[in-house]
């Protein structure tokens, strides 16, 4: 219970607001919503790096904490409570500063402008946007993308090296993820931006995400050889492969429910909004 009541103060709205305002002179926001999604994929890499020379259990744990920071950097900018506008359409003043509007995540019709800092460089730019305490376009990408690089490298390891997956269930699994992603800002052009349904991440996704981890967790005792042969060899092999299958269908839906071509198809529509509802309820 101590330890419980610990982590509810430690991730609640005022201490994350208070870790992401921290700021140095150049910017520098080391709390930013952007840095620790960077924070956590150095973590993954390094753990990854290092249960594959054989220091399984440390490398494990460096692995669940890059996954577990992937929930930090979205609850950080969700305690700022604000989003800001695209770099295209800031403003800059005479002085240097740059003005942009600011957008409530929970009020989206509530816009403010304000001046989020000064235009000195090339750079400048990328580095505000970068270290905006609060959702960014930039931020929604990135995450994504490093969403993808994380759980890629663990599934390719452990169906082409380790074999304890399907080679052609991962290859098909990196097709969603791969469109999901590109349909995002920025990568998405100006004249295509009306396709999209909704950017933000849905109930489907989440699924998603948390049943690739279980898949993972499933291969470290197979691959190690912590399961019993005698078990696993009675046809429970089968288990992280079905759930990977589960895993590709839920990428699907969620890549069709970010565009407005399947969710204005009456039939498809109601089978997304059906099984975000059992989401939902969960």
């Amino acid at each position: 219970m101590i330890v419980l009541s610990f982590l509810r103060y430690i991730f609640s709205k005022s201490v994350l607001r208070g870790f992401c305002e921290i700021s140095f002179k150049n910017g520098y926001r080391p709390f930013a919503p952007n840095w620790i999604t960077a924070y956590r994929i150095v973590v993954a890499l390094i753990g990854f790096y290092l249960y594959v020379t054989d220091n399984v259990l440390s490398g494990a744990a460096l692995i669940a904490l890059g996954a577990a920071l992937d929930r930090v950097d979205g609850k950080m900018a969700n305690a700022m409570g604000k989003s800001l506008s695209h770099p295209s359409t800031w403003k800059r003043l005479t002085s240097g500063s740059l003005r942009a509007e600011i957008t409530g995540i929970n009020y989206p019709s509530t816009t403010i402008t304000e001046i989020i800092g000064k235009e000195t460089n090339s750079f400048s730019r990328f580095w505000i946007e970068f270290n905006y305490p609060g959702a960014t376009d930039l931020g929604k990408v990135f995450d994504s993308a490093i969403d993808k690089i994380q759980m890629g490298v663990l599934l390719v390891y452990f169906s082409l090296w380790a074999e304890v997956l399907s080679v052609w269930l991962v290859a098909v699994m990196f097709i969603p993820e791969i469109v999901g992603t590109l349909i995002r800002r920025p990568f998405l052009p100006d004249s295509r931006k009306d396709w999209i349904y909704q950017e933000k991440a849905s109930g489907i996704g989440k699924v998603k995400a948390v049943s690739q981890w279980i898949v993972v967790l499933l291969c470290v005792p197979l691959e190690q050889g912590w399961v019993d042969d005698t078990h696993w060899a009675s046809g429970y092999e089968w288990v992280p492969d079905a759930i990977l299958g589960f895993v590709i269908i839920m990428a699907f839906l969620s890549v069709m429910s970010r565009l407005k071509y399947f969710r204005n198809n009456r039939s498809v529509n109601q089978v997304i909004e059906s099984v975000e509802r059992a989401i939902s309820h969960q």
